[in-house]
């Protein structure tokens, strides 16, 4: 959950994602979904 107290705007992102066993995210996943929901976040 991504919220923008300026524009008031969130924005959600759920998924159910296979676990394999890796502790971290992937960050080519992980990184521009963020940047996505802010720039969605930031629209007025």
């Amino acid at each position: 959950m991504l919220a923008n107290p300026d524009t008031g705007i969130v924005v959600v992102y759920f998924s159910v994602l296979e676990n394999t066993g890796d502790p971290d995210p992937d960050p080519k996943f992980q990184g521009p979904l963020v940047k996505m929901m802010a720039e969605l976040a930031a629209e007025v």
